[in-house]
This record gives structure tokens, C-alpha cells and sequence, in this order.
């Protein structure tokens, strides 16, 4: 089987990410990376040959910007030569991805389709208002198998022919097996940017006790199952 990894840097410190980059070099794994924030590392990334697109937010006060334009121009200064999108918690609809797609047209691949499990991954074309919109599902996210009490973290779980896994850098380096070591991080940040918690702070709320994110990760980069391209998926 074959699968791509995909992660949502969603504001991780550097320390995360630089954790993410040492794993995936590790085992010559070429992912892409959604980015939030601004930080030298992304030109570590690249460096590294993966590539990044933007993760912009749509909810309610975001950060990014308080209007669909404004929000993609800022992440377009953080990325200024992305051509993909996932919108972070997914938010889409009809209205904004014809917004987006016509007023920044150098975006070209849309993958905010989140189908869970689902056997099959494959381009599919949105053809809206004149445009021919290029989008991508991804069956994988780390943070949504927290509620599956089953699942293996030591298994290499996949789905279908192709795959797309979707990871976030925070979560791998606490190695979450659920959402509570990273609730009473940000419990005790209390309000501190994620992206500016030290090393000190994070180190405490690491699970050391079950096999989780991590664990997960390292054992489908390990696996006989082929790390692929997105333009490798047919």
C-alpha cells in the first residue's frame, strides 16, 4: 500500500517541529507541511525537499485576519509560493472555496476533505462558477482516532491502494494517544502562545507510559508499505 504524510503545524513551537523534520529525515520521508505561523523552520522544510502549503483559519477571530482576502493574504506572506490549502478545522463551504479560488488563483489543490478510514483517495474537480477547482480527501488524522479506543498505535493501519495521513507536529512530539496531555498543556500555558512553549514545559506533559502518536508515526515510515508523492496519487 501506499500513503503520503501530511502535517498541520497549528502553531507548534519550534521544538516540535524541528522533531518532526529529524524523524522524517531519519527515514528519507518527503511529507507536506500546512503552515500557521511564521518561523525560520520553513525554510528548513523546503530545504529538506518537502513541501508547504497554507493552513489558514476562518473561525472566529482569527489571528490570520478578519475576512476571507485578509486572511489569505497573511498566509500567503508566510508562504508566498503555496499551492495548496487546507483550511484549518476544515472550514469550508461553497462560498469560500469559490472565493478563494478565484481571487488567488495561484493556489491549485484544495485538501480540506477529511473521509476517515475511507478506501479510497483520489483528485476529484469542483467545477463552480467557471472554475475547475482541484481538490484531494485525506483518510487519516491523528487527533480524530483519540475517540477510537481500539485503534492500534503500533500497527501501520491503512485503508486503501493510496493514503493520506495527517499528523500534527505537537501531538507527535507529546506522543498524544488522546487529548489530555495536550489539554493540561495548555492548561498550564494559560493562554501563552503554543508556539512559544519551551522545552522545559512540554517535556512534562510527554506520554511516556502508552504507545501514541509517535509511536504510530515511526511505525508506518518503518513499515514495507511505499511513501509516495501527492502527484503520485492516481
Amino acid at each position: 500500500m501506499n500513503y503520503h504524510i501530511t502535517l498541520d503545524i497549528d502553531w507548534a513551537p519550534d521544538l516540535a517541529i524541528c522533531h518532526c523534520l529529524e524523524i522524517l529525515k531519519e527515514k528519507k520521508i518527503k511529507a507536506t507541511f500546512f503552515a500557521t505561523h511564521k518561523t525560520d523552520l520553513l525554510k528548513e522544510i523546503q530545504k529538506d525537499g518537502h513541501e508547504i502549503g497554507i493552513h489558514p483559519n476562518f473561525a472566529k477571530n482569527s489571528s490570520h485576519g478578519n475576512s476571507t482576502e485578509k486572511v489569505i493574504e497573511n498566509c500567503l506572506k508566510i508562504v508566498p509560493n503555496a499551492k495548496l490549502i487546507r483550511t484549518h478545522g476544515l472550514i469550508h463551504s461553497t462560498k469560500l472555496i469559490i472565493k478563494i479560488f478565484k481571487e488567488f488563483p495561484q493556489l491549485k489543490i484544495d485538501i480540506s476533505t477529511f473521509t476517515y478510514h475511507f478506501p479510497t483517495i483520489s483528485f476529484f474537480q469542483l467545477k463552480l462558477e467557471g472554475l475547475i477547482i482541484k481538490r484531494l480527501n485525506y483518510n487519516w488524522e491523528d487527533d480524530t482516532e483519540f475517540e477510537n479506543k481500539s485503534f492500534n498505535w503500533n500497527k501501520s493501519n491503512l485503508f486503501g491502494k493510496f493514503n493520506i495521513l495527517n499528523f500534527h507536529p505537537i501531538h507527535i512530539y507529546l506522543n498524544s494517544q488522546n487529548a489530555m496531555n495536550y489539554k493540561n498543556l495548555l492548561k498550564e500555558l494559560n493562554n501563552k502562545k503554543l508556539y512559544l512553549a519551551k522545552r522545559k514545559i512540554l517535556n512534562k506533559h510527554i506520554n511516556s507510559k502508552k504507545k501514541g502518536t509517535k509511536d504510530f508515526l515511526y511505525t508506518m515510515i518503518s513499515s514495507n508499505n511505499k511513501s509516495i508523492k501527492l502527484r503520485d496519487i492516481k
